[in-house]
C-alpha cells in the first residue's frame, strides 16, 4: 500500500496497518462515507463501520441477495440488532453472481 502510494505521487495519504476491529475504534465519528465492497462478509464488519461515520455520512453496502429488498431488510436486520436505526437511501441490483443471486448495493444512513 505505501509503495502504491509512492508510485501514484499521492501526498495526502495516511496508511493504517493492522486489524480493522483494532485500528477502526480509534477513527470514531470521522469519516462522511463508508463503502463496504465485499459482499461475502460486510455485514460481519458492521459493528465496527458505523461508528467510524459522522451523524450525516453514508454506508454504500453490498451484498447477495435475490432482490434488493432482500438485500435492504438483511442490512436493517443487522444494523437493528446493533441498536441503530437506518434510513435506506437506495437499494439497486449492479451485478449478477448466479442465477438465482445478484449484487446488491444498499446506500443508507444513520437515522
Amino acid at each position: 500500500m505505501n509503495e502504491n502510494v509512492k508510485l501514484n505521487k499521492l501526498g495526502n495519504v495516511v496508511v493504517i496497518e493492522g486489524d480493522v476491529k483494532k485500528e477502526a475504534p480509534k477513527l470514531e465519528g470521522r469519516f462522511d462515507r463508508i463503502i463496504m465492497p465485499l459482499p461475502k462478509d460486510a455485514g460481519s464488519f458492521l459493528d465496527v463501520s458505523l461508528p467510524l461515520l459522522k451523524k450525516s455520512g453514508m454506508v454504500h453496502f453490498y451484498d447477495f441477495a435475490r432482490t434488493p429488498e432482500d438485500s435492504a431488510n438483511k442490512v436493517k436486520k443487522i444494523t437493528s440488532d446493533l441498536g441503530y436505526e437506518i434510513k435506506v437511501v437506495e437499494a439497486l441490483e449492479c451485478g449478477s453472481y448466479s442465477p438465482c443471486l445478484s449484487r446488491m448495493c444498499v446506500d443508507f444512513k444513520i437515522a
